[in-house]
C-alpha cells in the first residue's frame, strides 16, 4: 500500500456544522427590521429568488460575490413587495452570514488535522460552494481559524465542476501533485464525497458520525480515528 501523502477534507458536514439555514437567517433579519410575514411566503420568495439566481449566474465564472448577492437578495425582497430597508438587510445578510449561521468546528476537527500536520501530510479542502477560493478562505475558512492548515483549496465554483463529477477529482489529484494512491479523501457522504474517489484509484474515508451506514467502504465515526488508517 502506498504511503500517504496528501489529505483532502469536504468542508460542511465533516469539519464544520451549521445551526442556522438561510432561509432561518432571512426570517431572523425581516423580523428585526420589524417585517412579519408567514414561513411560507418568505420561503416561496425564497424560492424565486434560488430560480432567479440559478437562471442568472448558475452558468457564469463568478457565482457569488458582493454584487451577485446584492441582486439576489433585491430579487426575493422585491417578490416580498419590500422597498425600504433593502440596503441595510442586504449588508447584514451578507456580512454577518457566517456569524448568523452558527457555523463551527466539530470537537475532533482541529485534533485531527494537528494529528495530520504531525505526520507532515498536506491538506487540502473540496467543497460545494458556489464561493471562489480566494472568497471560501476569506468568509469561511479564515474565520474558522483552519485557513492556514491548507495547502489547496478546491470549491465547484473555482473548478467549474460539481461534486460528484469525475473531473473535479481528477483536478484535485492534479493539484495535490501526487499519484492517486497517495491521495485521502474523508468526507460525510458516500456518493458526493466517497464513490467517485474510490473508483479512481484514491483512498477514500467515510466520516459516519451516527454509525449508521451500511456502505462497504473504509469507515470511522469521529477525525481522531483517521489514526486507524494514517499511522
Amino acid at each position: 500500500m502506498a504511503d500517504i501523502k496528501f489529505v483532502y477534507f469536504d468542508h460542511v458536514g465533516t469539519l464544520v456544522y451549521i445551526k442556522k439555514d438561510l432561509l432561518t437567517i432571512i426570517n431572523e433579519v425581516l423580523k428585526e427590521f420589524n417585517y412579519h410575514f408567514s414561513f411560507l411566503e418568505v420561503k416561496r420568495a425564497y424560492d424565486a429568488a434560488e430560480d432567479y439566481w440559478e437562471r442568472k449566474y448558475l452558468n457564469s465564472r463568478n457565482k457569488w460575490n458582493k454584487d451577485i448577492a446584492y441582486d439576489y437578495y433585491s430579487f426575493l425582497f422585491y417578490e416580498l413587495g419590500i422597498e425600504e430597508n433593502v440596503d441595510e438587510m442586504i449588508e447584514i445578510l451578507y456580512n454577518e452570514w457566517h456569524k448568523r449561521s452558527g457555523a463551527s468546528l466539530y470537537p475532533d476537527a482541529i485534533p485531527c488535522l494537528n494529528y495530520l500536520v504531525m505526520k507532515e501530510k498536506n491538506l487540502g479542502i473540496i467543497t460545494q460552494s458556489i464561493l471562489s477560493e480566494e472568497d471560501f478562505r476569506k468568509e469561511r475558512l479564515r474565520k474558522e481559524g483552519i485557513e492556514h492548515y491548507f495547502s489547496v483549496v478546491i470549491t465547484t465554483a473555482s473548478i467549474g465542476y460539481e461534486k460528484p463529477d469525475i473531473r473535479l477529482y481528477k483536478k484535485a489529484i492534479e493539484m495535490a501533485s501526487c499519484k492517486p494512491d497517495e491521495i485521502m479523501i474523508i468526507g460525510d457522504n458516500y456518493d458526493l464525497d466517497i464513490r467517485v474517489p474510490l473508483s479512481l484509484g484514491m483512498k477514500a474515508v467515510l466520516l459516519d458520525r451516527k454509525g449508521e451506514s451500511k456502505y462497504d467502504c473504509p469507515k470511522i465515526n469521529s477525525l481522531i480515528e483517521i489514526d486507524k488508517f494514517i499511522k
